[in-house]
């Protein structure tokens, strides 16, 4: 009974979130070319750090200069994560997406989570 006690408490922490205060330390932290921290600091960011009416420079002096993969109009985009299958390309991953209105402040911001 103790062991299966000690077994299940092991399964429910492993299971537990990583979530972790956003640094800029681990924002910028690279394992090759892979961005092995940020999926652990997303959800502060878009929580406490990243709010509507920041402005854009706010955002840029945070994060540093954006990845843009869309091109969509007043938006920016960060890489979270990406996941690779067999071959170079990467088969699912996601990204922060943060828009702006014409004044250059935040109106949004999203993970956006995509896969192929």
């Amino acid at each position: 009974m103790k062991i299966s006690f000690l077994i299940f408490i092991v399964i429910i922490a492993s299971c537990q979130s990583r979530q972790r205060p956003f640094s800029i330390e681990d924002w910028n932290y690279k394992e090759d070319i892979i961005y092995a921290k940020r999926k652990f600091l997303v959800d502060d960011l878009i929580s406490n750090r990243i709010y509507k009416g920041l402005s854009y420079n706010s955002v840029i002096n945070l994060l540093g200069e954006p990845e843009n993969y869309t091109g969509t109009e007043n938006t920016i985009e960060y890489e979270i994560e990406e996941i690779y299958g067999s071959d170079i390309d990467p088969i699912k991953g996601s990204y922060l997406a943060i828009t702006f209105n014409p004044d250059s402040t935040v109106i949004a911001v999203e993970q956006v989570k995509w896969e192929r």
